[in-house]
């Protein structure tokens, strides 16, 4: 749990180490922490209902972005739309990921380019198909645009709705 209010099932993040269950990782992103202290509770069970705890606190400092601005236009829209994406990572070479999910969460497609020496903006079309390219129904997605310099290892993330329409 999150602060004693918001609490996660990690049971489909956590790898088992090779050859020994009782050992392995888990690895899941944590968005939009309030800035200040945080706290999380981890609690793990085996297969006997044998519960352990461990509090961790996090103290926010800034939550910062390398995006600045990302919208799509037109939105809504029918045929296509264009992703605008505003960064302070001008002239590196970034890889930009968009993926799009409808309103249950579940990832209906995924837009990956590789963009060297790139301008403050950059500009990506996408025709509204998930990516067997069947057309999506008319309704409300949400998109998140990711951008990874393997210049400088920086990085930013944003989250945005868009509606596809008749």
């Amino acid at each position: 749990s999150i602060n004693d209010s918001i609490s996660y099932n990690l049971n489909d993040f956590y790898r088992a180490k090779l050859e020994d269950f009782r050992q392995g990782s888990l690895s899941f992103e944590i968005k939009d922490l309030k800035k200040g202290l945080n706290q999380i509770e981890i609690k793990a069970w085996d297969t006997h209902g044998n519960s352990a705890s461990r509090s961790q606190n996090l103290f926010i400092i800034e939550n910062s972005s390398n995006l600045t601005v990302i919208n799509n236009s037109p939105n809504p829209f029918s045929e296509e739309t264009q992703f605008s994406i505003q960064h302070l990572l001008s002239g590196e070479n970034l890889e930009v990921g968009i993926d799009v999910r409808n309103i249950n969460g579940e990832p209906v497609a995924a837009i990956f380019k590789e963009v060297l020496r790139a301008d403050e903006r950059i500009t990506l079309p996408w025709s509204g198909s998930k990516n067997n390219g069947q057309k999506l129904n008319p309704g409300i997605y949400i998109y998140t645009i990711k951008i990874y310099s393997k210049t400088s290892g920086k990085s930013g993330v944003k989250r945005q709705k868009l509606i596809i329409s008749n």
